[in-house]
């Protein structure tokens, strides 16, 4: 009873479904029957009865029902596997009807033609992969007959028939690639000009960005993560016509093209993205404490948080630390850091309303100081870093 206790102790069905999901084997499935087939046969060799003193047990009851599990567990597993073996078959019928199609449409310009082209060298590409398909889902219902799976004869059939329908496409692949060589050599001009108009274009793209760009706002970094977003959108449309173009030229056989000059841009935007995303980050956390009112000012919170982003910072490569922005978002953060311990020291009892207003009229800032109006965004918008030497003048003053 302990021995085959798990034989009953798990839902067969989910079991079933979660083992072929992590196992696609054939060689997984063969041994886990002949796993369920070894108990079934060694308890036909059980002892069927036990004395018990004067009283004789018959164990047949028992030893059939487990075998009865052990039989249940074959007949699910083998019907979970046929089950995922026929929706394979189909995806990969539906794969060849849908490549065929693909394959003789009715060319009517460059797009059609790419992708005739792309559709045949496709084919050719996975042939090997679509036979160990189709001989595998042969092999699988061969392999649940041998263990007494019910297997139908449309099933079987079905699954030799894949094998004569990929044989057929391919030799379509072959004709449909032989009569399209004339035809490939004009548009493979056509493929030239193509490139060659969009590689001025890329050229105009890369001197906007590199003249009017996120590298050229300076200190604005504001306007650098807004530029940061908007040139995103270009770059992966440019970046997607780039590898259909490339994925041309090797249809066409034609030089490749030197997207060299895109490549460099692309190359300093990724840079200054994960600059940005640390700066967009900690700008958000930066208005989710300026929400925070003076009189609840918590000036560790406040230095724990920014340090948490120059961790980020620092994880970064130092080639990408060391560009225009990386700089600029070391030196923002920096200055943040440093008002921390000003802003304590505007804390002191001694700051009077007249003192406020000296440092308002100072930093151009007018504001409600009124204790639950006055938050971090008033101090915040003081811009303290700037005017660092009068706020400390200001503060001293108001302790003498």
């Amino acid at each position: 009873w302990y021995k085959y206790q798990h034989l009953w102790a798990f839902d067969k069905s989910l079991s079933c479904e979660k083992y072929i999901q992590t196992h696609e084997q054939i060689h997984k499935y063969d041994e886990k029957f002949f796993f369920f087939e070894d108990i079934i046969a060694e308890l036909d060799h059980h002892v069927k009865y036990v004395d018990v003193g004067a009283i004789r047990v018959n164990l047949r009851t028992i030893i059939r029902q487990v075998q009865d599990h052990a039989q249940e567990w074959k007949n699910t597993l083998g019907n979970c596997i046929a089950s995922k073996t026929r929706i394979n078959m189909y995806d990969l019928k539906n794969q060849i009807e849908s490549l065929r199609m693909t394959m003789n449409m009715n060319i009517k310009g460059l797009e059609d033609f790419k992708l005739v082209m792309a559709t045949i060298t496709q084919v050719q590409a996975m042939t090997i992969t679509a036979e160990v398909k189709y001989r595998g889902m042969q092999e699988t219902f061969h392999m649940l007959r041998q263990h007494g799976i019910n297997v139908s004869d449309e099933d079987i059939q079905f699954a030799k028939g894949l094998e004569s329908s990929w044989g057929s496409l391919y030799q379509t692949s072959l004709f449909r690639g032989n009569t399209l060589e004339q035809t490939k050599e004009k548009f493979s001009k056509l493929n030239v000009v193509e490139i060659a108009n969009f590689l001025k274009e890329l050229d105009n793209f890369v001197e906007k960005f590199d003249l009017e760009g996120p590298a050229t706002v300076g200190d604005d970094m504001d306007r650098g993560l807004q530029l940061m977003e908007e040139y995103a959108k270009y770059f992966d449309e440019l970046e997607t016509r780039k590898r259909m173009l490339q994925t041309a030229e090797q249809l066409f056989d034609n030089p490749l093209a030197d997207f060299s000059n895109f490549n460099r841009a692309k190359s300093d935007f990724l840079a200054m993205d994960q600059i940005y995303k640390i700066y967009k980050a900690q700008k958000n956390a930066r208005e989710l404490w300026a929400r925070t009112l003076w009189v609840n000012l918590n000036p560790q919170a406040l230095v724990d948080g920014i340090e948490q982003f120059f961790k980020e910072y620092r994880k970064l490569p130092k080639v990408v630390r060391l560009t225009n922005a990386g700089l600029m978002l070391d030196m923002k953060m920096k200055q943040f850091k440093s008002v921390v311990p000003l802003m304590v020291s505007l804390k002191n009892e001694a700051m009077r309303e007249r003192h406020w207003k000296e440092l308002m009229a100072k930093t151009n800032q007018d504001f409600d100081m009124s204790p639950d109006r006055f938050t971090l965004e008033n101090m915040f918008a003081m811009e303290l870093h700037k005017y660092q030497d009068v706020a400390e003048e200001i503060v001293n003053h108001a302790i003498k």
